[in-house]
């Protein structure tokens, strides 16, 4: 049996439905919560484990986040100012590409200091490597923070720039521009299911 780690709260929320603990404690063992209860009632029972924690902490289950791209920096930050959805996208696609597994785990580090220890991650590719590599590093970096994650790879094949007819759209611009935004997507339909069944696969746990 791993040794026993001590976490102490002033108070503890052990779940969303449950009655909240004052001078809680949960007992960790190795990556696995062995116990919960109150700090004396859990000192008393594993007198030789580490102590953390304090009576000034509130302590409760990690938080999820329910959508995000595992950017580390902020759009803000890398220069895409606030505007209506459409300009904003077409804003990020100017962004110089990170390195995604950098990135990705900056962005973790940020969630797991705010108490996040679960998030659903959409990604959208920067074309700087072949789609399997970029989800293959950013799988890798939220598995080496120690973070749980739903990943979800992006695809947008329908109705990229309107929301009505696009190819007349198209067909008002300049020809340059035309050229420019008729460039095929990184992944076709068939690609991107093909990943996601290979992804599925090489993710799932022994039976």
């Amino acid at each position: 049996m791993s040794p026993i780690t001590l976490v102490r709260s002033g108070v503890m929320v052990p779940a969303h439905d449950a009655t909240a603990i004052a001078n809680g404690a949960v007992a960790v063992s190795g990556e696995t919560i062995a116990d919960i209860g109150t700090y004396e009632e859990l000192a008393a029972r594993y007198p030789d484990a580490h102590v953390i924690g304090g009576i000034q902490f509130l302590l409760i289950p990690g938080l999820i986040n329910g959508h995000g791209h595992g950017r580390g920096l902020s759009s803000f930050q890398r220069g895409a100012l606030d505007n209506n959805l459409e300009s904003w996208i077409w804003d990020t696609r100017t962004f110089k590409p990170l390195p995604v597994y950098d990135d990705v785990s900056y962005c973790a580090a940020k969630f797991l200091k705010s108490g996040v220890t679960t998030t659903m991650h959409n990604h959208i590719l920067t074309g700087t490597l072949p789609p399997q590599q970029e989800f293959d590093d950013a799988i890798r970096a939220y598995k080496d923070t120690g973070m749980r994650v739903l990943f979800c790879p992006g695809i947008r094949n329908d109705n990229p720039f309107v929301y009505g007819d696009n190819k007349s759209f198209l067909s008002s611009l300049p020809q340059y521009v035309q050229a420019v935004l008729s460039a095929p997507p990184p992944l076709s339909a068939e690609e991107y299911f093909d990943i996601v069944r290979a992804l599925h696969s090489s993710q799932r746990p022994p039976a």
